[in-house]
């Protein structure tokens, strides 16, 4: 960049974004993965969740405010807490600069419901809960939601999970956070996750990954299609 002498007016949103050949469905040989890459990067909020939103306005929820649910990645530093910061380019997504603002605030304060070593099992065990934070007796996830009243919650499990659980049990997880999120009034927003084709878990998070697009057709959640968008990268 510099090298470059760009015009003033120049706004990278306007310029044209082409496919990548390598996300081609067709040209992935394996079934599983030719299905999850056909799963859309950025979803579209259905009718339900617009619902959800209402309703969670109703118990007092904020609608400014955003929070995460997960394990290590999840609680990194660099994930979502970073919108906090007031240096950022935005670059092609400098049509986003209004709700980064709006939701900016809310990501600086840490979340109880994101740790290293945090599992889908343990998000609702009360053991794991931060004492500094957390009332006697709160699961993660409960202490979160009373303690941020968030509207949406960006929920990013599977790393952890796919070494101590089978599908069965991950999907069972994961449908009891839906539960527990909307029931409170916020939107679960769910997220595929990536990982390494030499990882011995590999196929088992593809068959995680499918379990959480399959979940969020069923119960008309929002999915992120993180899985996807990592595939062009080293």
């Amino acid at each position: 960049s510099a090298s470059l002498n760009l015009p003033p007016d120049l706004v990278y949103s306007a310029v044209p974004v082409s496919d990548l050949a390598d996300a081609v469905p067709e040209a992935i040989r394996s079934q599983s993965q030719s299905q999850l890459l056909r799963v859309p990067i950025i979803p579209t909020l259905s009718e339900a969740m617009i619902a959800v939103f209402e309703q969670g306005q109703t118990l007092g929820n904020r609608a400014d405010v955003i929070t995460k649910v997960g394990d290590s990645l999840a609680a990194s530093e660099q994930y979502i807490s970073i919108f906090a910061g007031p240096e950022y380019t935005l670059g092609p997504y400098d049509y986003l600069e209004e709700t980064l603002n709006f939701y900016a605030a809310s990501t600086a304060d840490e979340s109880a419901a994101a740790r290293v070593g945090l599992t889908s099992y343990v998000v609702f065990d009360p053991f794991w809960a931060d004492d500094d934070l957390c009332e006697a007796g709160e699961t993660p996830l409960q202490c979160e939601l009373r303690r941020k009243q968030p509207s949406i919650a960006f929920v990013l499990f599977g790393p952890n999970d796919v070494r101590v659980m089978d599908t069965d049990d991950f999907r069972g997880q994961i449908n009891q956070l839906i539960d527990e999120t909307l029931a409170a009034g916020v939107i679960p927003v769910l997220m595929t996750f990536s990982a390494h084709p030499e990882e011995t878990f590999f196929w088992q998070s593809i068959n995680f990954n499918l379990e959480l697009v399959a979940l969020a057709e069923e119960r008309q959640v929002p999915l992120i299609n993180l899985w996807a968008a990592a595939q062009p990268l080293p």
